[in-house]
């Protein structure tokens, strides 16, 4: 999800989100993991965040299941996250980037 915010500080966004995204959500915060990452901030504009949840049954059975493969993740995260964090990085280079989704 895409959030817009009007102001950048990120006390008042970390006090703000969890409001903000249960107000969008079809179900139950207390159901759900969220995460957050601001996309853009305009110092006296606002802030636009990319916003990524799971319900916690579904992020619970794709734990058991890498459980039961032995795998142990340090991170999981959004790929829209992930993605952002990529081509933020690669658009200060001149090289060509291709990504590729094999999910």
């Amino acid at each position: 999800h895409q959030l817009a915010l009007p102001f950048s500080d990120p006390k008042r966004i970390d006090a703000t989100i969890a409001f903000e995204v249960g107000s969008q959500l079809p179900f139950d915060l207390e159901e759900a993991v969220f995460d957050y990452q601001v996309a853009s901030q305009v110092k006296d504009k606002g802030s636009e965040l990319l916003v990524g949840v799971v319900r916690r049954q579904e992020l619970a059975t794709l734990m058991s299941l890498l459980n039961e493969l032995g795998v142990d993740p340090r991170v999981i995260t959004h790929p829209g996250i992930t993605y952002q964090n990529l081509l933020l990085q690669e658009a200060e280079s001149d090289e060509s980037v291709a990504i590729v989704d094999l999910a």
